[in-house]
């Protein structure tokens, strides 16, 4: 009889849970200095090389993020590919993203340099400025390339480490699906970014430890928190996040009934009818 009891009262405290949501913290600082952090000019004196996020206190583990920018050239063959999100044109690209070498997130994919590639150019023009010169440096230590020159030989294989990041406990916990990294242009704000995006302001402040009055800088990452919904419209490919909305709203109600149902028949009915069609 204690038994049941027992397991009556865990049923009820998972129901219970289950129709409110917990509120959320902020995990990621923005990144952004008056500097271009993608520039080759800059030295990386901080634990946390120029913009990548640190998953250092986060647990281990892989999503799906994405990595999105506003820009008129079109590299397709990198998984670059063109998109309407909101009411602004994009390139994006969907990474798997997981923590790795020195606790950082990232994604780390290949590239085949043409003539001409500097570590300036394969940063801030062929990756749109989502990776940076000293983490090419790090990841490449015996490739002589030029980091401003443009002398480099052709079919150079690199390593490219690519900035994103995946969402904590706590974003998940208030709705948020998967983390975009935006590349802030110029003479953007807080506002702008969130009206042309079509995405909550608050959010993009919170994910990013922001005010109303910070500042943004140009070529400077930014996270852009997405739901479910918003990560389905710019990626109909996860079929996670799209799923039907009928199926979600189907559970929550179950879940309601499943604690009415407690309620109005008294722990022993209950849990007889829960063992008998679970």
């Amino acid at each position: 009889m204690e038994a049941s009891f027992a397991s009556y009262c865990c049923l009820c405290f998972i129901l219970f849970l289950s129709l409110f949501p917990i509120q959320s913290v902020s995990q990621y600082p923005y990144l952004g200095t008056a500097n271009q952090t993608s520039g080759c000019s800059i030295n990386d004196t901080n634990s946390t090389p120029n913009g990548y996020y640190s998953c250092k206190h986060f647990p281990a583990g892989s999503c799906s993020s994405y990595l999105i920018a506003k820009s008129k050239s079109h590299n397709h063959d990198l998984g670059f590919y063109d998109t309407s999100f909101g009411n602004t044109n994009l390139v994006m690209k969907a990474v798997d993203c997981s923590c790795g070498r020195g606790h950082l997130y990232g994604n780390i994919t290949e590239y085949n340099t043409t003539s001409g590639d500097s570590y300036e150019t394969i940063a801030n023009h062929v990756f749109y400025g989502f990776t940076s010169c000293s983490m090419l440096r790090s990841f490449n230590p015996n490739h002589s390339i030029d980091i401003n020159a443009s002398s480099t030989e052709e079919g150079i294989s690199v390593e490219v480490p690519l900035r994103c990041a995946c969402p904590t406990q706590d974003q998940k916990n208030v709705g948020i699906h998967s983390l975009a990294v935006y590349m802030v242009q110029p003479n953007e704000s807080i506002t702008s970014i969130a009206r042309d995006l079509l995405v909550d302001k608050d959010t993009i402040l919170d994910a990013n430890m922001l005010s109303n009055t910070t500042q943004l800088y140009p070529f400077t990452p930014l996270l852009v928190p997405l739901n479910k919904y918003e990560t389905c419209k710019l990626d109909p490919s996860n079929s996670d996040a799209c799923v039907s909305p009928y199926l979600e709203s189907y559970l929550k109600y179950a879940a309601t009934i499943g604690v009415i149902i407690i309620i109005a028949f008294g722990p022993s009915l209950s849990l007889a009818l829960f063992t008998i069609f679970v």
